[in-house]
């Protein structure tokens, strides 16, 4: 019996890091798709390393938001990082 309980959970461990990867792909791909509209051109490589630094995500809302930091309304980037915070 325990041996099948083990089997059991080394395979929803196996599952869940399945999951984790396809999601972590997915969600690149979505993200570079719309990096696609920057000018320099952006793209995620390492999802979890690429974003850690910030600039990746501001590009990001950005192209989301129809917006940049510099646009009317946004004095600076500072001001964007406020409005994101909320």
């Amino acid at each position: 019996m325990a041996g099948h309980e083990w089997d059991w959970f080394q395979r929803e461990k196996y599952i869940g890091r399945l999951r984790e990867n396809v999601q972590k792909r997915t969600f690149t791909r979505w993200i570079n798709l719309h990096l696609e509209k920057c000018n320099p051109l952006l793209e995620v490589k390492d999802l979890f390393v690429d974003i850690q630094d910030g600039k990746i995500l501001m590009a990001l809302l950005e192209v989301l938001s129809g917006h940049n930091g510099k646009s009317p309304g946004w004095e600076s980037y500072g001001k964007l990082c406020t409005w994101v915070r909320g």
